[in-house]
């Protein structure tokens, strides 16, 4: 891989992260309904999928996709359920002011990363970008091993300091909230948009 297909990639994955998309929406309301430790967890866990999609597209991702076509179907169906829940919770969540909450446990971090990957592996955006465009930055019939750990690396770093800038955002937005009111219609805005978000990811082919 040589320098110049490294630098476009490294382009190109910072546009597709920072393009508002199911990604950008899942993380902006998980960081308003649970905080940031919450949503940097998140955001490891779609860096993560970005590297199963990076796997399957050396594999042939086309190929698997004819075959194994029901999983990836299940697999989009189940992110989006997931996100539709965690909505559903942040509508009825409590309306206390983020200052007065006790830590979140952080046995719930393995689930945000879980929701994170299934954001991904359910993201249309992502899937196509993989699919088609990302061969064309390398040769993925002439790739090595440590080409697949460079190119990890670079669409890794760069989907997880473009998510984890909106997360410290949206962080710095919830902050702000000290009474039970603005709480209360930050819960709705954060699960209107995670059941949004799950309704689209369902909705798109």
């Amino acid at each position: 891989m040589t320098l110049t297909s490294a630098l476009a990639l490294a382009g190109a994955v910072f546009v597709l992260a920072v393009t508002p998309g199911p990604a950008v929406a899942s993380i902006t309301a998980r960081t308003l309904g649970s905080g940031l430790g919450a949503a940097l967890w998140h955001v490891a866990g779609i860096a993560l999928g970005d590297i199963v999609l990076i796997a399957l597209a050396c594999l042939g991702m086309t190929t698997l996709a004819q075959n194994y076509g029901e999983v990836f179907l299940a697999v989009k169906w189940l992110g989006a359920a997931y996100l539709i829940w965690l909505g559903i919770g942040a509508l009825r969540g409590d309306d206390t002011p983020p200052a007065e909450l006790p830590p979140g446990p952080s046995a719930g971090y393995f689930k945000d990363a879980l929701t994170g990957l299934l954001t991904t592996l359910g993201n249309p955006k992502a899937i196509l970008f993989y699919a088609a465009f990302f061969p064309t930055f390398i040769d993925l019939a002439s790739i090595t091993f440590v080409d697949f750990l460079l190119v990890c690396a670079i669409a890794c770093s760069m989907v997880f300091v473009v998510l984890a800038g909106y997360a410290l955002l949206a962080a710095r937005a919830r902050r702000l909230l000290r009474d039970r009111r603005a709480v209360r219609a930050m819960n709705r805005v954060s699960g209107g948009v995670l059941v949004g978000t799950g309704v689209v990811i369902a909705a798109r082919s």
